[in-house]
């Protein structure tokens, strides 16, 4: 199954959204200061998590292949 992280810019009903699509969706803000999260504590939360990203952040780049 596909996992998702939104990231905080995007709105939260998106992972709801995803959610009722039958995907394992999370936003940032479902965390406990989740709009102060740095876009390496995020890319971290994905990586262990084994979550897509899902963000507008053009700075955030990362091809991960296991």
């Amino acid at each position: 199954m596909l996992k998702f992280l939104i990231d905080t810019q995007l709105p939260p009903i998106l992972s709801r959204f995803l959610k009722e699509k039958g995907f394992d969706a999370a936003h940032t803000m479902d965390y406990p200061d989740g709009h102060l999260l740095q876009d390496k504590e995020i890319i971290d939360m994905a990586i262990n998590n084994h979550q897509i990203i899902i963000t507008k952040d053009s700075d955030i780049f990362w091809i991960i292949i296991y």
